[in-house]
Order: structure tokens, then C-alpha cells, then sequence
């Protein structure tokens, strides 16, 4: 064993004692080759401060091949490879969390207009419109069908509001109309947020119209003065 690991020069003689321990541990010389033993093995040894790896193999001639190269050249092309390999696995992983938050958005953001919508339905706002975008998919096709409700709510809401709030004669609020915002008026006063005008007036000679010219002619001249009415004053 001595003869076969000698290394030439002083320098190399704790490498030496490293090479008998391993061996010594390893190997049993009276069972094995310790040749063949050898050509099977790789030797860690430090030399300088640096950690090698040593194997050896024997020639045709029978003299012994040493190899040994320090323990970071050797892991060079593996840890650059494995450094790569995780840069791929977290490029990866970047890409498919965006494809995947941007599939979620894409796929949660109608769900949520559709759903504030549905919730300003139930409080009686049928006035806003249901912005989703339009697409072909189920989400696309239910957006439309909202919508669609909503404007047929509306319609029929307004319609309602109109028999019960507007005279159909003179097309201007009624008494149910009036007392509906006397109400509104009164809540303001005790909030202390009141701002209104009162207007009376007189229609002259409408009962003589009726009694001379017939109710259809009475009809007609409240209806003139309405149209009057609404031309001068602010809808608001």
C-alpha cells in the first residue's frame, strides 16, 4: 500500500496518511486486490486547503494511473446545471401563478359585477347598466341575460311609477306624487337640509268651461295649462 500510494515530495505526506486511514478503513488486504480495490474507489483528501477527489487505475504495465481534481471543479457543470434547473423551475412557477391570476381575474371580475348588480336589484337600482365584457363564454351569455332583466324591470318599474305617480291626463305628478314628496320634504326639515318653494294658483273660469262647453273642453284647458306649467318650471 505504501509503494502504491507514494507521493513524491515532502508536501505530499499528510495526503499519504490520509490515503493509509481510508484505505485501512475500506479495504481488508487479504480479501481483496488491493488494486482492483483501488480502481473502484474515489479518495477525498484535502491538500491546501482545498478538497480533492483522487481515484486510481492501474495500466497494462501494471504501473498505477492517479486522477485528482479539486472537489469544486468537479461540481462546476453540476451546481451551474442545478442553478439553472431552479432558475427554470421559478421562471416557471412566476409564469403559470400570472397565467393563473390572470385567468382568476378574468374569470371573477364579471362574477363580481354581476353580483353587485344583482345586489343593486334587490335595492331597487335598476338604472345602472351591467358592464361586463362581452364574450361568448356561459359568463358572457348570463351578463346579457342581467341585463336584459334589467332593463325590463326598469320598464315595468317606471310604467308602475307612472300609474301611480303621474295624472294621464295632464302627464304632471298627482296627489299620490305630492304627498310622497311632502314627505320627503318633511324628513329634510328635521335633518335640517330643507330647500324647497311652494307655488298656489287658481285655474280661472274652469268651472264655466265645464258647465258651458262640456268636461272634454274643461279637460283640455287643464291639459293647456300643464303643458304651460312644464314649460316654465325646471324639472327640478
Amino acid at each position: 500500500q505504501g509503494a502504491l500510494l507514494a507521493l513524491q515530495g515532502e508536501d505530499f505526506d499528510p495526503i499519504n496518511e490520509q490515503f493509509d486511514k481510508q484505505i485501512n478503513l475500506k479495504f481488508d488486504a487479504g480479501k481483496y486486490d488491493i488494486n482492483q480495490a483501488l480502481c473502484k474507489s474515489i479518495f477525498p483528501y484535502e491538500h491546501n486547503d482545498t478538497r480533492h477527489f483522487i481515484t486510481f487505475c492501474t495500466l497494462r504495465n501494471g504501473m498505477v494511473l492517479a486522477l485528482n481534481a479539486p472537489i469544486d471543479e468537479i461540481y462546476e457543470q453540476q451546481t451551474v446545471m442545478v442553478s439553472r434547473i431552479i432558475g427554470i423551475i421559478i421562471i416557471t412557477a412566476l409564469v403559470v401563478l400570472l397565467v393563473a391570476f390572470v385567468f382568476a381575474n378574468h374569470m371573477t371580475a364579471p362574477i363580481v359585477t354581476l353580483s353587485k348588480a344583482t345586489r343593486a336589484f334587490t335595492e331597487g337600482d335598476f338604472d345602472t347598466p351591467v358592464t361586463t365584457p362581452k364574450t361568448k363564454d356561459e359568463i358572457g351569455q348570463l351578463a346579457e341575460s342581467v341585463e336584459i332583466t334589467r332593463v325590463r324591470m326598469k320598464s315595468y318599474i317606471d310604467e308602475l311609477y307612472a300609474e301611480a305617480h303621474i295624472d294621464s291626463l295632464t302627464g304632471t305628478h298627482n296627489k299620490s306624487a305630492y304627498m310622497a314628496e311632502e314627505k320627503r320634504i318633511n324628513e329634510q326639515i328635521a335633518n335640517g337640509t330643507a330647500s324647497f318653494s311652494i307655488a298656489t294658483f287658481d285655474v280661472n273660469y274652469l268651472k264655466m268651461t265645464n258647465d258651458l262647453l262640456g268636461h272634454i273642453s274643461g279637460d283640455e284647458l287643464l291639459v293647456k295649462v300643464a303643458a304651460c306649467l312644464k314649460e316654465i318650471i325646471p324639472l327640478n
